[in-house]
């Protein structure tokens, strides 16, 4: 949980409007509404899974919490399309 609570506040100085947005046009990346220049190989792997999903854009609202961010991350851990739903904090209440 350290790892998501981490995540939380470096999410903190990213914040555009109460959110931070990625997005996928084409073969480029865009945050937050600002064109990424250049693509590391961990952008560039980001961007194959996302599309594998099916997103084209990601949105994090202020006062995501580390479990909810967790299990988005564990959600890159299942097969394509999975149909097996992993529920966020706010649902599993």
């Amino acid at each position: 949980m350290q790892l998501g609570n981490k995540a939380v506040t470096a999410l903190e100085s990213l914040y555009a409007e109460d959110k931070v947005s990625i997005a996928l046009f084409g073969d480029s990346i865009v945050f937050n509404e600002q064109p990424l220049a250049g693509k590391s190989l961990h952008v560039t792997h980001f961007m194959k899974k996302l599309r594998r999903k099916g997103i084209d854009k990601v949105i994090i609202a202020r006062g995501v919490t580390g479990t909810e961010l967790r299990n988005f991350c564990l959600k890159w851990r299942l097969p394509t399309r999975s149909p097996v739903p992993i529920p966020t904090s706010r649902q599993a209440s």
